[in-house]
């Protein structure tokens, strides 16, 4: 019989449905960093859940429809991004620090891959 204790089980969960956190730099601090938390689905609650599924079915729809211009993609991928965060203020920082749709792509598909693991 194999045998786990609570803790053990702790960090199994923590190593794979682990969060995903960026570090922007942020001169008004002393350590000039600002850490970015973004939760692994399964760590949302239940609202902000609906709502990344909600926008990805928008992403998916628009990924399948002939016009792509029918959706802007890097203001449903900026709300998600805000979305996952962990706390609103780290959501806006994280936002304003993605200078176009190149660097918010990235940081969705870090997100992404980072959080796969655990996905529901």
């Amino acid at each position: 019989m194999t045998a786990f204790t609570l803790d053990d089980i702790r960090a199994y969960a923590e190593e794979k449905y682990a969060d995903v956190t960026i570090t922007l730099p942020d001169a008004e601090r002393e350590s000039g960093e600002f850490k970015v938390v973004m939760l692994n689905p399964l760590r949302l609650g239940k609202e902000a859940r609906d709502e990344v599924s909600r926008l990805q079915a928008v992403l998916d729809k628009n990924k399948d429809a002939d016009e792509e211009d029918d959706v802007d993609q890097e203001a449903v991928l900026r709300e998600v991004l805000g979305t996952v965060c962990e706390r609103p203020i780290q959501g806006e920082k994280l936002n304003a620090a993605l200078s176009d749709l190149t660097m918010v792509a990235a940081v969705f598909d870090k997100y992404t891959k980072g959080t796969s693991a655990g996905e529901a």
